[in-house]
């Protein structure tokens, strides 16, 4: 199936679902699913792996406990931004740098993540 910006929006919905997920248990702060609703995401598929791509490397500690995870939302098994590319760098690898895919799999080799395997879009 080919990789197109429709199918990464459903796959959006999915992380933004798991985060709505770890903010009513009291994980996650509400402003970081406020933060994710926010975000404006390109419409162009490049343009959109480029951004979705620069999200999930951020490595920067959150501002508090309670601050968006990837790492924590994957722990869980739940679906996080960097899972989703890990998975569709798999089915189109040109659309993520290779030393961007790298860089997401080391954050999540402290626990033997990729957890979330699907379903995806």
């Amino acid at each position: 199936m080919a990789v197109t910006s429709q199918r990464w929006r459903r796959a959006l919905d999915l992380v933004e679902g798991a985060t709505s997920d770890l903010v009513m248990t009291g994980t996650f702060h509400h402003g970081v699913l406020v933060r994710l609703r926010l975000t404006r995401w390109p419409t162009e598929l490049n343009a959109l792996a480029a951004k979705i791509c620069k999200k999930a490397t951020t490595t920067n500690a959150p501002t508090s406990k309670r601050g968006m995870n990837g790492v924590e939302l994957d722990r869980i098994g739940k679906a996080s931004l960097e899972s989703l590319v890990l998975h569709y760098a798999k089915e189109s690898p040109a659309l993520f740098p290779y030393t961007s895919v790298r860089a997401i799999s080391e954050k999540f080799a402290n626990h033997g993540g990729p957890k979330f395997q699907g379903p995806w879009p």
